[in-house]
């Protein structure tokens, strides 16, 4: 097995796999995505094929709360998005890859 070169190995020289990487998400006044920046490109949507909420250990003090959204681009490509609920509509925003 040969290491990955930009990210430090964890315990037993694994690494995870999948995290959610942050990105710029422009939302419109339902708080959807309306648009995606990556760097200096913008993704259109067509459409939202799905919305669904996610909450765990809501009696704890770092209770977990997002909004997924499976996207339809304008390319044709579907992207899945998480949104940190605890974060104001503009903020917060990750790509969950699969």
């Amino acid at each position: 097995m040969v290491a990955h070169p930009r990210t430090s190995m964890g315990t037993h020289g694994l690494r995870p796999l999948g995290l959610p990487r942050e990105i710029v998400v422009v939302v419109n006044q339902l708080g959807l995505p309306s648009a995606i920046l990556r760097g200096s490109t913008v993704l259109g949507i067509a459409q939202v094929e799905e919305l669904w909420r996610v909450s765990e250990a809501w009696w704890r003090i770092d209770a977990l709360a997002r909004t997924y959204v499976r996207l339809l681009l304008d390319s044709g490509r579907l992207l899945t998005l998480f949104h940190d609920d605890q974060c104001v509509p503009d903020d917060g925003w990750y790509e969950q890859r699969y």
